[in-house]
């Protein structure tokens, strides 16, 4: 079958700092969205940033980010994946 983008998060659940695996078969502008549990977007990791094909992997620093349920959100110009992810925190 065709290659397609894919992503993968982990720990999940998390605490603080999590790891994000990317990989894109072809050169792509991707966006990647933190979105709470209401559909609120809170930040842009990587806001329409080109990258060429290949494998990369990402750490977030999300340790501001309460306790909870969130998605991350990757969008290209022709696919979007969200996966969800839970925020273990520190119960604040």
């Amino acid at each position: 079958g065709i290659q397609e983008v894919d992503m993968k998060a982990y720990p999940n659940p998390f605490e603080g700092l999590l790891q994000l695996y990317l990989r894109l078969p072809s050169d792509e502008s991707i966006t990647i969205s933190i979105v709470n549990h209401l559909g609120r977007v809170i930040s842009h990791p990587l806001n329409n940033i080109y990258l060429n094909a290949g494998q990369y992997q990402y750490q977030l620093d999300l340790e501001e980010l309460p306790s909870g349920i969130y998605f991350i959100r990757l969008a290209t110009k022709s696919f979007e994946k969200t996966i969800k992810v839970i925020n273990k925190g520190f119960g604040n």
